[in-house]
């Protein structure tokens, strides 16, 4: 494993690296080193993410990273939510993007629309659905169309997640 508890007075927070542990200790680890609000939690979760850990352990990575609400998570997390990569690690990497609002909408407002864009072309439903989260969250109405697309789906999910969505850009 990647991630490893500190016995040595850091308040049992992740920082420190090493190959022992078992991946759900990882995944817990690498959470609470993102909620932690201690200063070395987001160089920690950044070299974790490096490191490509095992799947769910790099889930809870890029959730801890959006928890750091660090600025600097923002540009992984982009890069984690690219086409190509793991479906799940995608979908992690977006859902971090809305915990990071006001950042991502400052600093990265194209990487957001591209990153959206990616999402809502995806042929994997819950890539889609959370590329239509984002749409909602960050109110991003030139998505209109795309969403409105899913006002006649075949998924009563689909049409109730649409529908969500579109009154959250009404307001």
């Amino acid at each position: 494993g990647i991630f490893r508890r500190d016995r040595g007075g850091n308040d049992g927070r992740v920082n420190a690296w090493h190959t022992e542990g078992g991946c759900a200790g990882e995944r817990g680890a690498a959470m609470d080193s993102g909620r932690s609000g201690a200063a070395t939690g987001f160089d920690v979760l950044r070299k974790g993410a490096e490191a490509r850990p095992e799947l769910s352990v790099m889930q809870a990575t890029l959730e801890g990273l959006a928890a750091t609400k660090d600025p600097r998570a923002a540009a992984i997390l982009f890069a984690e939510a690219q086409p190509g990569i793991s479906e799940r690690i995608r979908m992690s990497a977006l859902a971090g993007l809305a915990e990071l609002k006001e950042p991502v909408e400052r600093e990265h407002a194209q990487e957001l629309a591209a990153a959206v864009r990616a999402a809502l072309d995806d042929p994997f439903l819950l890539v889609r659905l959370t590329g239509e989260q984002l749409v909602g969250t960050f109110a991003l109405r030139r998505f209109r169309a795309d969403i409105q697309r899913d006002l006649s789906a075949p998924l009563i999910l689909q049409r109730e997640m649409a529908q969500e969505i579109l009154e959250q850009l009404r307001q």
